[in-house]
C-alpha cells in the first residue's frame, strides 16, 4: 500500500491510464509530428514500450544521466 491507501497494483494501473490518456489527447491535439515521431509515441500508448526505456528516454531528453550514473 502507498500513502494514499491504493495498494502498488491499483497506482500502477492508474498511472499507465493516465499515461496512455495523455499520449491519446497530445496525439489528437493537432500538432503536427514526423512519421517517426507519430509512429514512435504510438508505442508507448499501445503500451510496447516497457516503464524503464520510458523513463530512460526522458531522462535523456532532460540531459540527465542513465538511472544507473544517477546514484
Amino acid at each position: 500500500m502507498t500513502g494514499g491507501g491504493i495498494s502498488d497494483e491499483e497506482r500502477q494501473s492508474r498511472l499507465e491510464s493516465w499515461e496512455s490518456a495523455s499520449w491519446n489527447q497530445f496525439l489528437s491535439s493537432g500538432i503536427p509530428l514526423s512519421a517517426d515521431a507519430n509512429a514512435h509515441a504510438m508505442r508507448w500508448v499501445n503500451g510496447e514500450v516497457t516503464r524503464a526505456e520510458r523513463a530512460a528516454e526522458l531522462r535523456a531528453a532532460r540531459g540527465l544521466p542513465p538511472d544507473s550514473e544517477a546514484e
